[in-house]
């Protein structure tokens, strides 16, 4: 006689089975699996000969990451994570090979009565003195943390990130209107606008492999069942490139 077996039942029984199982193991010896998203901020641009940061030459991440919790004793927790970022703003930069209206204010040319004369006159292109610079980020580490007690945490850990910075120079060109000539010698037209491509016509790509260290203070609350959330401050030291983070994280517990 074939047994019949129902999909739906089958499903019941293991989630049954995995509800006693994990019942039956100490709360603090339990796996937790969970995201985070944070946001990273005072991440330093990797220097470039030839572009010079307007101010500080920082900008912010948006960092999401996946983790799993391997308690070790009842108070120590490992925390093996990776962390993808990707930037919340530009950077903008002074470019060294950058111009600003080379051909000047005013232009004169040989004088021209031909049926092709033009009222406007347009420039060459030209590399402009902006630059914008993005930085995005990989990491991949663990935590190490202490249990406080009450849903708080500290600790510290190590990662590998690797950087890379996007660097997109730009071209413009200029428009001059006619104004006057002189005599049969040249015509004289004055500058009236610069116009910017959008997309870069140069992208210069740099990029950096870094350790960190973290240092971090953790804030988690339980709900009933599975589920719980938390917030954390995470200060990433490293000999170069420190930046600070908040974290947001939330999981499930089996």
């Amino acid at each position: 006689m074939r047994a019949n077996l129902n999909p739906i039942s089958i499903w019941k029984a293991f989630a049954t089975l995995l509800f006693f199982a994990s019942a039956s193991i100490p709360s603090w010896a339990q796996l937790e699996f969970g995201f985070g998203t944070s946001w990273d901020y005072g991440i330093a641009m990797p220097n470039h000969t030839g572009y010079t940061p307007y101010g500080k030459g920082q900008t912010s991440l948006a960092t999401f990451d996946g983790y799993i919790r391997i308690p070790v004793t009842r108070r120590i927790a490992i925390y093996p994570t990776l962390q993808y970022s990707i930037p919340t703003h530009s950077i903008l930069l002074e470019n060294s090979k950058g111009e600003y209206i080379p051909a000047g204010y005013q232009v004169s040319l040989p004088y021209d009565e031909s049926e092709n004369f033009s009222l406007t006159w347009v420039s060459d292109d030209y590399f402009t003195l902006t630059s914008k610079a993005d930085v995005w980020q990989k990491s991949a580490g663990a935590f190490l943390m202490l249990d406080l007690g009450s849903g708080l945490e500290i600790g510290t850990g190590i990662f590998l990130r690797k950087k890379e910075c996007r660097i997109y120079d730009f071209m413009a060109y200029d428009e001059y209107w006619y104004y006057n000539s002189t005599g049969n010698e040249t015509d004289n037209y004055i500058f009236d606008r610069t116009y910017e491509y959008s997309l870069p016509a140069n992208v210069r790509v740099i990029r950096e492999t870094l350790p960190a260290i973290p240092l971090l203070f953790q804030y988690t609350q339980y709900f009933d069942g599975f589920l719980y959330m938390g917030g954390s401050f995470i200060y990433w030291t490293a000999m170069e490139d420190p930046y600070m983070s908040f974290r947001y994280t939330m999981g499930l517990t089996f």
